[in-house]
């Protein structure tokens, strides 16, 4: 049985970036949202946090950083995981904080993007979700 965890959640104050990596995603057979406004992206994600599997966020934005964010899901739903993207250096200990021991660097090319999410997918109870929906996509 496929899961329903089929979304993944793009965070990022610029908007036009969180645009362009949504429409990636759903042009490579994901469902994807993005948010240019992290209040609202956690706002989002609580209210369909049993349809969500993944959230990128960028490390630095105003009013929430990756952190924060990173926390507030964790405390939405655990099983929600998180993808860290920055054009900084960010430091081990910052990285553990959250409990991550890597991050996507920024600028992050889109086959990147779609890959790594893809292979974060597979490492969950998403991966028959994900699995479906690129076959059907294929199929098109």
């Amino acid at each position: 049985m496929a899961s329903q965890r089929q979304q993944v959640v793009i965070v990022d104050d610029d908007a036009d970036l969180a645009q362009l990596f949504t429409d990636a995603l759903k042009s490579s057979g994901l469902q994807a949202r993005g948010f240019n406004d992290p209040l609202a992206a956690v706002e989002y994600i609580n209210e369909h946090k049993s349809e969500i599997c993944i959230v990128v966020t960028d490390w630095r934005m105003p009013q929430m950083n990756g952190i924060e964010l990173t926390r507030k899901v964790g405390h939405i739903d655990k099983e929600i995981q998180v993808m860290l993207m920055s054009a900084y250096e960010l430091e081990q200990d910052q990285l553990k904080e959250v409990d991550k021991d890597d991050y996507l660097k920024k600028p992050v090319h889109i086959a990147q993007l779609i890959e790594t999410i893809k292979r974060e997918y597979f490492a969950k109870d998403c991966k028959d979700t994900c699995n479906e929906a690129s076959q059907i996509k294929s199929q098109e």
